[in-house]
């Protein structure tokens, strides 16, 4: 149905015809929710505009209009029946017979100014809707804050174990501040020379990228997109000034060691928020309300992941190619600190696979390294329904999955609530040792709650 409104003057000049058709309508409208007929002094009319009124006699305002704007909506057969009387109450006037309540230009003033008088209200409630909302949420968030475990007070526990292996190329590094917390797991190979030099020394650059900004990611309200696109580029940057930093340093400990590499997975816990950053396939979970989420994802040249996947297309638009699951045939991952070979030193790989007569080398350029450095980063704000964090290098993510994991420690921490994070570290680590692996392990727990 279609509805003409009609200049408000218009329509107090047609007061006198159009209060026939006021009939059910006004007096719906002039009765209270009480069920008593207001007095007169209610019927007085206004403007038509909307004037600053108190809080109690807009509410009043409002809830009038509703009974006004449900009469419009809501057809009897007292308003068809005034509509008839309308329809031939005005000489020349055609409405719509299909129609069964009065369009918005028949209405009297009193129905005009009660319109007015919802859509003001209704405008004015969302008002104060929204300001009480976002002060409620702000209030929310900072008892939020107040009730999380401080980063000073995490208890954590750390196992490792060589493994089948004949020497240990997995290291780990702690540094519990303050005001946020730091744990790593550097999974070398090759030698160990460059996961022994990021134990020493990567904390050092991440700390000097991010303390910078601390102040904003120690913010509980800070936008969480602002946040990530600050934590990406800086630790992009931490990460690539230590494996400039680590190149120099293994090129002079000599052979093999100036050919080893590392992967990396950090976490950084603050007041706030949960970052972390990795490359390679050691691996970070959080534990939220029971349940796992992987905080890292694997960088390797598998096509069963989308990571996988999407690595495998990089290292062929660099000019590079994959071999049995290996970049170029030689490495298990595709993103990595040194690996020299793989970066500055691409070009005289490609003439030794060349001249070893490897069929995909002949038709390859490696134009851009196809390991590089860049780490994956994931930025979450901490919750109450926060329990830990497991990291750990890929000789335990080979026995269990995330969830597996998971259920082993609460498991534990259920059987035993006084049990230290240190026995649940090193229960994690002797599991994966009786499941048979064939790595190293380093396993980092961190209890949050």
């Amino acid at each position: 149905m279609g509805f003409r409104i009609l200049p408000v003057n218009f329509a107090k000049s047609r007061k006198k015809r159009d209060s026939r058709c006021g009939g059910t309508l006004l007096r719906h409208w002039l009765r209270s929710p009480s069920g008593a007929v207001r007095s007169d002094g209610a019927r007085r009319r206004h403007s038509g505009l909307f004037t600053p009124m108190s809080m109690s006699s807009q509410s009043a305002r409002a809830q009038h209009s509703l009974y006004i704007a449900t009469s419009l909506v809501a057809p009897t057969r007292s308003s068809v029946k005034h509509r008839y009387q309308l329809h031939h109450s005005v000489p020349g006037k055609v409405l719509p017979r299909s129609a069964s309540v009065p369009i918005l230009g028949e209405l009297s003033d009193v129905h005009f100014d009660a319109i007015i008088g919802l859509f003001s209200s209704c405008f004015l409630i969302g008002s104060l809707l929204g300001s009480t909302t976002g002060k409620t949420k702000d209030g929310e968030a900072q008892v939020v804050a107040q009730q999380l475990r401080r980063p000073s007070d995490f208890d954590w526990g750390v196992g490792e174990e060589i493994g089948p292996r004949d020497y240990m190329e997995d290291t780990y590094y702690i540094s519990k501040c303050r005001d946020h917390f730091f744990a790593a797991v550097y999974d070398g190979h090759g030698g160990s020379g460059s996961s022994q030099y990021l134990q020493s020394n990567f904390y050092k650059f991440v700390n000097t990228a991010l303390g910078k900004n601390r102040r904003m990611m120690d913010n509980y309200f800070s936008n969480p997109e602002q946040v990530d696109l600050i934590v990406q580029g800086l630790m992009s940057n931490a990460f690539a000034d230590a494996d400039s930093a680590l190149i120099d340093y293994i090129a002079d400990l000599g052979d093999p060691e100036c050919w080893s590499g590392s992967t990396a997975t950090v976490c950084i816990v603050n007041s706030s928020l949960v970052i972390c950053a990795n490359i390679g396939d050691s691996k970070a979970v959080l534990c939220r309300g029971g349940k796992p989420i992987d905080l890292s994802v694997d960088h390797r040249p598998s096509s069963s992941s989308k990571c996988g996947r999407s690595e495998m297309k990089r290292i062929n638009d660099a000019g590079g190619w994959i071999s049995q699951s290996r970049v170029c045939g030689i490495l298990a991952v595709t993103r990595a600190f040194g690996d020299y070979e793989f970066k500055g030193g691409r070009f005289e790989l490609l003439d030794e696979l060349k001249q070893s007569d490897d069929k995909l080398a002949s038709s390859a350029t490696l134009e851009t390294p196809p390991v590089i450095c860049e780490p994956h980063c994931c930025t979450m704000q901490r919750s109450q329904l926060d329990e830990f964090i497991i990291l750990a290098t890929d000789g335990l993510w080979d026995t269990m999955n995330s969830a597996q994991a998971v259920t082993f420690v609460r498991g534990m921490m259920k059987l035993n609530p006084d049990q230290t994070m240190q026995e649940v570290a090193d229960a994690l680590v002797e599991r994966a040792i009786r499941c048979r692996t064939q790595d190293n392990v380093a396993c980092v727990v961190l209890k949050l709650s």
